[in-house]
C-alpha cells in the first residue's frame, strides 16, 4: 500500500471530501488494505506480522517479507526510488494507492514498474511488473 499524504498534495486534501477524515484529522481509509485480507486473501506485511505483538507465526517467505516492511512508503518515496527503504516493490504482486485522485497522471506512476489496473479518486490498483529492470534495480 502507498498513499498520497497531505504534505504532497495539500490542495487535494483541502478540497477533498471531508468524509475521509475524522474530526481529529485522522484518515478514515488508512486500514482499507486490511479488507484485502478478507476479500482477496492478500498479505499485508504490517498487519498482524510483528512477532512481539501477535501470536501468529508467519511462513518463512512471509516472515522475510514482513521483516523488511515496517513503514508504508509514500507516493513521493516510491517515485524517488521504488526499491528504497523497507521492502522493494519487486517483492509484491500489487500496489494499492490511496488518495489516487491526488496524482493527476496515474498512468505514468512508475511506468516501467507498475501497470495501472483500476482507478477512482479514492484508490488505484497497480500490478507490479516483476520482470522489469526498473523494479529489479537495487535500492
Amino acid at each position: 500500500m502507498t498513499n498520497v499524504p497531505q504534505e504532497e498534495a495539500p490542495a487535494y486534501w483541502d478540497s477533498g471530501p471531508r468524509s475521509r477524515r475524522l474530526s481529529n484529522t485522522l484518515r478514515t481509509d488508512f486500514h482499507l488494505p486490511a479488507l484485502l485480507l478478507i476479500e482477496r486473501h492478500a498479505f499485508w506485511p504490517i498487519l498482524f506480522a510483528n512477532p512481539a505483538q501477535q501470536p501468529i507465526r508467519l511462513r518463512p517467505n512471509y516472515a522475510e517479507l514482513a521483516s523488511k516492511a515496517h513503514d508504508i512508503p509514500s507516493h513521493a518515496a516510491l517515485v524517488a526510488n521504488p526499491n528504497s527503504g523497507t521492502a522493494a516493490l519487486r517483492d509484491f504482486d500489487f500496489v494499492l494507492m490511496l488518495e489516487a485522485g491526488a496524482d493527476a497522471n496515474l498512468t505514468n506512476f512508475l511506468p516501467g514498474c507498475l501497470t495501472l489496473l483500476s482507478r477512482t479518486d479514492f484508490a488505484a490498483l497497480f500490478r507490479v511488473q516483476r520482470d522489469s529492470a526498473d523494479c529489479n534495480r537495487p535500492g
